[in-house]
């Protein structure tokens, strides 16, 4: 009896993490309406002056940003075109889980300032979940970053890269809560968001 206590009280911590994190989305998809919208197109150079997600602090000026192209892709396909280690993860790596974006970015002049790779939110037109750069991915395919997804570009330069989104799926029955897998890519049109205020950029993709 006492161990049927025990799971149970488990399940409740479960349903109770599950619930957060279903908030957290609701939050993150939602749309900010005091500010207008602004859509953009993949292959458009977007100037990020005066924009940001979370406070005018964060400076992006003479920062654009171009997305060159998205795609659908498994972990070990991004793997082999960006990574320069050899890494081997122990599932999931022939799933179709990878939204795969080039991005090129170009610093005008700036000495200071720099993007921020984690604010960005690749969100279907459904609103009811969202992608963001995966953390093992982005390490491995960006080794030059140092595991970092905020940086600068030299001032008069460009830098590209390819950033790879996805959606964290639930671990599978009887796996223990920290085995989380990559759920595949369902959704075909998306709005990444590049800014919140004081206008919400995004840009308009459909998955070829």
């Amino acid at each position: 009896m006492k161990g049927r206590h025990v799971a149970v009280a488990g399940a409740l911590v479960v349903a109770s993490l599950l619930i957060a994190v279903r908030i957290g989305m609701v939050n993150a998809c939602a749309v900010e309406t005091d500010y207008p919208i602004e859509h953009r197109q993949v292959g458009e150079w977007i100037d990020l002056d005066g924009v940001f997600f979370g406070t005018a602090a964060e400076d992006y000026s003479g920062y654009s940003i171009k997305v060159d192209s998205v795609s659908v892709t498994t972990p070990r396909d991004y793997l082999q075109r960006n990574s320069a280690k050899d890494i081997d993860f122990q599932d999931d790596l022939d799933a179709e889980s990878v939204v795969e974006v080039a991005f090129t970015i170009r610093n005008e002049g700036s000495e200071e300032g720099g993007l921020a790779f984690y604010d960005y939110l690749l969100i279907p037109t459904s609103r009811n979940k969202y992608y963001q750069c995966d953390v093992e991915l982005w390490d491995a395919g960006q080794p030059q970053l140092g595991g970092t997804m905020a940086f600068s570009v030299s001032p008069g330069s460009e830098y590209s890269l390819a950033a790879p989104f996805t959606l964290k799926g639930q671990p599978r029955y009887f796996d223990s809560y920290e085995k989380m897998r990559r759920a595949e890519v369902a959704d075909e049109t998306f709005e990444l968001v590049l800014s919140n205020a004081p206008k919400r950029i995004v840009v308009d993709i459909d998955l070829p």
